[in-house]
């Protein structure tokens, strides 16, 4: 499952796109800067996650402050849904 897309959902109406400087990076980079602590570059991190049909969701915050910015939504290729996906994936083996 690769990455589509991530966005920053700030609650009033401004979703911000973000960037992931390396692949094992626990943070994220959204476009701008805090509107808590005005930090440059902006980090923000995901709290615990929900899950939707090709969505990770989580409250996100600044890294500097901790500040809660809003809510991070990662959105994955997923061929059936991430549930079916993990299913098939992690299971035990089938035969048809």
């Amino acid at each position: 499952m690769g990455i589509k897309a991530i966005k920053l959902d700030t609650g009033v109406g401004d979703v911000r796109d973000c960037t992931q400087p390396h692949p094992h990076a626990d943070y994220v980079l959204p476009s701008g800067a805090c509107p808590a602590c005005k930090a440059t570059p902006w980090k923000i991190q995901g709290g615990e996650v929900t899950r939707g049909h090709d969505t990770y969701t989580a409250p996100a915050r600044c890294v500097a402050c901790g500040e809660r910015v809003g809510a991070l939504q990662v959105q994955v290729s997923t061929l059936f849904g991430l549930e079916e996906d993990e299913r098939v994936l992690y299971g035990r083996c089938r035969v048809y």
